[in-house]
């Protein structure tokens, strides 16, 4: 008969636990919160721009778009947030070496939950609580992979490395823990037997993933200027980690607190004695430690996690500690990529590693001598495990049951859908405006979150909306010039007359108004004597152009920056002439030979578009300019480049499916005939 397998039993209660959490999240609706946005419709815009500005994050947009095809798109959200959290602890679980299930069962509960990941599920931060789930199963596939780098081991590691890849903050610690495990390695076995396999892992890593990678090399400047210019000194002290309830950051840090945004109910402001909970995990995680460091298979292991959960914790501390601030501010201004941890609690996520492995060792220790003991301490013992046990869940409570009701699952309006389908009624190729002009706001519908504007993902119809972060003194860190020459025509609203000529230029038919937030402060726009208001609803108003508007134009003169202020109510200067154009995959085609000197292309100006061999000048400083000419295309110059290093990363991904699934198929015995 075959024996049981008590695995199952853990798992089954991680997917109860699983279900406590979410709880009335699982009801129809989405989930939305500050980072995290959803809605019925999946864009295949958004999706191809995503391809066109490649990052890890496209395999997720990938899955989630298939999976659009066959099931609602709530229903996918569902999915991944019950999957982030049901994984975590199973991936904690057979991460942990304990040679007992209670204590490995105690790692998967502490790992999927602490205060790290509740907050980080509010702030809706999902492609890290991706790559946190996955963290488990990438440190458990090192420890495999050096133990015997056999051909399985090594592209197993390849597509963990890859899909642990989705949260691109966290591809230096992966890297960083994978080269200690590598350095680690060198000095206890033979350094012969592990260099070929990690040079192999590393360059199956680079074809795999070579679809942003390439486009990360060869566009690296451009790259680096843009995190100089997205990332500056004020924002390390806007994000940076944070003390609480009179306890230090570094202690707070090291408790899994310390996130930069406040205002969440975290189970320690309810708990008096909170920081008892916390010394038990760390008891537990210590004595972990001591039993592992001892353990002559798994000491290395030991070292390299404690290693790197100081390393985390130190990194996190950003610039509050007064002396490892010092080294942040040096990795920050010297090191490109560094200049995305401006906010520093991300590194946490390590520390919950460590708390989870070592814990559970520590606890199984405990529940071992609870077993061999027949005197008067078992029952010390027992009661020891027992509080062990019930510490995460009480620890971070307020995590059950909807996240003790900070989140909810909402629908969009009625009235937005109607929007939608009378925007999608106008058959032109043409831009919405959406207001109020914020990239995080409050929405009627969705009362006890401050949202990321969910407009770009839910109207059919490209949107540009705001993008300025208004967090802190910090207005905008946007890099994107339509934004910039929106703003300017916003901040003249007291004085403009002719806004929908303005915006025009940017092929902007219609202006959606949602009465939401400050959305008084757009009256204005009533005032305008080139916009109809169609729509007008209890949630939003809608008003339409009364200017012709096009994806192409024609002028005879090149305005700049400087001419933004003499648009307003000078019609006269925007002398542009529309003109017909069809789109053909990602390239625009010509239906009329230009009259004029200059065709405008109404995308953001970029070096990605060609027109008869030209680089694009600037109109506005903010769109595409062009000398007129014969050629009747605009193109997409980049498409055969983009489309080669899909084909390096796709054609890798199935010869390596292929080798890993090859041997399991031989074992499938033929049927008999």
């Amino acid at each position: 008969m075959k024996r049981f397998n008590y695995d199952y039993v853990s798992y089954l209660l991680f997917f109860s636990i699983s279900i406590l959490i979410l709880w009335n999240l699982l009801l129809p609706g989405y989930v939305l919160t500050l980072d995290m946005v959803f809605s019925d419709k999946s864009q295949l815009r958004n999706y191809i721009s995503a391809f066109q500005d490649p990052n890890p994050s496209i395999l997720l947009h990938t899955a989630i778009f298939i999976s659009s095809l066959l099931m609602p798109m709530w229903i996918i959200q569902k999915i991944i947030l019950f999957s982030i959290i049901f994984f975590s602890g199973v991936f904690a679980y057979n991460l942990c070496p304990s040679d007992n299930k209670i204590g490995k069962f105690f790692a998967g509960l502490i790992y999927m939950i602490n205060p790290f990941i509740f907050v980080r599920f509010l702030a809706g931060h999902l492609l890290l609580l991706i790559g946190y789930a996955f963290l488990p199963l990438l440190v458990n596939t090192f420890m495999r992979f050096f133990e015997k780098p056999t051909t399985e081991r090594i592209i197993k590691t390849t597509l963990i490395l890859t899909l642990a890849s989705i949260f691109r903050h966290f591809i230096p610690v992966i890297f960083g823990i994978f080269f200690l495990f590598f350095i680690v390695h060198l000095f206890r076995k033979n350094i012969s037997k592990f260099l070929k396999p990690f040079g192999i892992v590393l360059m199956l890593y680079f074809l795999i993933n070579s679809y942003w990678i390439l486009s990360w090399v060869i566009n690296k400047d451009a790259y680096m200027i843009t995190f100089q210019r997205w990332v500056g000194p004020e924002d390390l002290d806007i994000f940076k980690s944070k003390s609480s309830l009179d306890f230090n950051t570094f202690f707070n840090l090291a408790s899994m607190h310390g996130f930069w945004r406040q205002g969440y109910d975290y189970a320690k402001i309810h708990i008096n004695l909170w920081y008892l909970l916390f010394f038990l995990i760390l008891f537990l995680s210590v004595h972990g430690f001591l039993i592992l460091n001892k353990n002559k298979k798994y000491s290395a292991y030991a070292k390299i996690l404690v290693a790197s959960a100081i390393i985390s914790l130190i990194l996190a501390t950003g610039t509050t500690h007064p002396i490892f601030s010092k080294m942040f501010n040096f990795f920050f201004e010297n090191i490109p990529f560094f200049k995305g941890y401006r906010e520093p609690q991300k590194f946490i996520a390590i520390l919950c590693l460590f708390y989870s492995f070592f814990g559970g060792v520590g606890l199984g220790d405990f529940v071992k001598q609870f077993q061999k003991s027949k005197n008067k301490s078992r029952y010390f013992l027992a009661a020891f495990v027992v509080l062990s046990l019930l510490t995460p869940i009480v620890y971070s409570y307020t995590m059950f049951f909807g996240f003790y009701g900070q989140l909810e699952s909402v629908k969009y309006p009625k009235t937005w859908y109607d929007v939608d389908e009378y925007l999608r009624e106008d058959k032109e190729d043409f831009n919405i405006l959406f207001l109020p002009w914020h990239a995080y706001m409050d929405f009627k519908f969705s009362s006890r979150q401050r949202l990321a504007n969910p407009a770009a993902d839910f109207f059919s119809k490209p949107v540009i909306q705001g993008d300025n972060i208004e967090a802190g003194g910090i207005y905008s860190r946007s890099l994107n010039p339509i934004s910039k020459y929106i703003e300017y025509m916003l901040f003249s609203r007291d004085r403009i007359k002719n806004f929908g000529k303005t915006v025009s230029v940017l092929n902007v038919k219609y202006i959606i108004l949602a009465k939401d937030t400050d959305w008084m402060q757009y009256g204005f726009l009533k005032n305008q004597t080139d916009l109809e208001l169609v729509v007008d609803n209890e949630d939003v108003l809608v008003f339409k152009n009364k200017h012709n508007t096009s994806k192409i134009y024609e002028t005879d003169k090149i305005l700049t920056k400087d001419d933004w202020s003499k648009l307003i109510n000078d019609d006269s200067l925007l002398n542009i002439k529309s003109v017909k154009s069809d789109k053909l995959l990602f390239n625009y085609i010509i239906k009329e030979k230009p009259s004029k000197k200059y065709l405008i292309f109404t995308e953001v100006l970029s070096n990605i578009w060609s027109y008869d061999n030209q680089k694009p000048k600037a109109y506005l400083d903010t769109l595409n300019l062009f000398d007129s000419s014969d050629d009747n295309v605009i193109r997409y110059k980049e498409f055969s480049y983009f489309l080669i290093r899909y084909i390096i990363s796709a054609t890798t991904f199935l010869i390596l499916i292929i080798v890993l699934i090859k041997p399991k198929l031989k074992k499938i015995k033929r049927p008999f005939i």
